[in-house]
């Protein structure tokens, strides 16, 4: 294991301690105790089971892409690699590293790393749009209720998250059709920065940014020029969205509660998501779950509670994934025979 892993982990270990000094130090034990015992559990259960739901759908996602290109590619295998994905996303600052684990590992199942960066490109690019599309009608038909009083705040953030991830769309956006432009814009602005000392290589930074906007704009190629593959993914994903935001209404219904419906409870996750995305912490800690504490105050009639619904879908969202994949990841290093291209005749990825 690498000793930045090894960091993050450690990162991560601490961050759980401090949730659960939270929990625990600064609550009255008895109304803890008492919170924990109104949990029901079969929808903890039902809680579990979204979990490998949501899992599921980000798999079939990737799958829908990566058949176009490995037709061969077997399910199980992918959806062994998205877990493993989850676990280094978790990990890793603005979870940068779940793709590169996750086209390292699709190695063992014989896909070439030019088509396994091909897919996953590809489908960050479609993931992008779902979500940004998705919380976009969250934000429409549940703004007004969320922007008065102490929430107001909180709102102002969940913009700022929705316009980061709407700055990343209009990118692509340009790269697909305004690739020179957006080039020589990006060029001037790095060669200013390299002139007042922000940049230390403003010609080799221009040549990297040049190489990665070519290999977006050979994906979204791909993407455009397969419609129903892409009208399938965003289906998927936005699919994997709602269950994966169905999580915290299933732990709010197992309290017993049922004042709030069922879109109230997922757009306050979806705001929660929205502030999370452009937080630089492994698993965005300490924004999740603040902002979680935030808007669900107003979802649930009792501190206790909110602090006992923290925990248990903080747990089941951040944790979970990496002690899964901290398995998955052992079990398969272990049984580890090299990649498998040569038992594969997998085709390559589109230009």
């Amino acid at each position: 294991m690498k000793k930045s892993t090894k960091l993050n982990l450690i990162f991560c270990g601490f961050a759980f301690a401090l949730m659960m000094v939270y929990l625990f130090c600064l609550g009255e034990t008895n109304d803890l105790l008492t919170a924990l015992s109104r949990i029901q559990f079969p929808f903890l259960l039902l809680a579990l089971l979204l979990m490998l739901v949501y899992w599921f759908f980000e798999a079939l996602s990737t799958h829908i892409i990566l058949k176009k290109i490995c037709p061969k590619q077997k399910f199980r295998h992918t959806f062994l690699t998205t877990v493993i994905g989850q676990y280094f996303n978790c990990i890793t600052p603005f979870a940068t590293g779940g793709q590169p684990m996750q086209a390292y590992y699709m190695s063992y199942y014989g896909v070439p790393a030019s088509a396994s960066v091909s897919v996953l490109m590809s489908r960050l690019i479609l993931y992008h749009v779902a979500e940004t599309i998705y919380c976009l009608v969250m934000l429409i038909l549940r703004f007004s209720m969320f922007t008065t009083g102490e929430l107001a705040a909180l709102m102002v953030l969940a913009i700022i998250g929705f316009v980061v991830c709407s700055a990343f769309i209009v990118f692509l956006l340009l790269i697909s059709f305004c690739k020179n432009w957006t080039l020589k814009v990006i060029s001037k602005v790095v060669h200013l920065l390299g002139r007042i000392h922000l940049v230390k290589d403003p010609q080799k930074t221009c040549e990297s940014i040049e190489s990665s906007m070519d290999a977006s704009f050979n994906n979204m190629k791909f993407v455009l020029r397969e419609p129903w593959m892409l009208t399938k993914v965003i289906i998927a994903t936005a699919l994997e969205l709602t269950v994966y935001f169905s999580v915290s209404y299933v732990i709010y219904r197992g309290f017993g509660l049922g004042e709030h419906d069922f879109l109230t409870v997922i757009s306050c996750q979806a705001f929660v998501y929205l502030i999370s995305a452009f937080m630089p912490m492994p698993g965005a800690m300490g924004a999740a779950e603040g902002s979680y504490v935030g808007y669900f105050s107003y979802i649930y009639n009792d501190g206790s509670l909110v602090a006992i619904s923290t925990f248990i879908w903080r747990f089941l969202t951040f944790y979970l994934p990496i002690v899964v994949g901290i398995i998955l990841t052992f079990v398969l290093q272990r049984n580890k025979k090299g990649p498998q291209e040569k038992d594969r005749q997998n085709e390559e990825p589109p230009a």
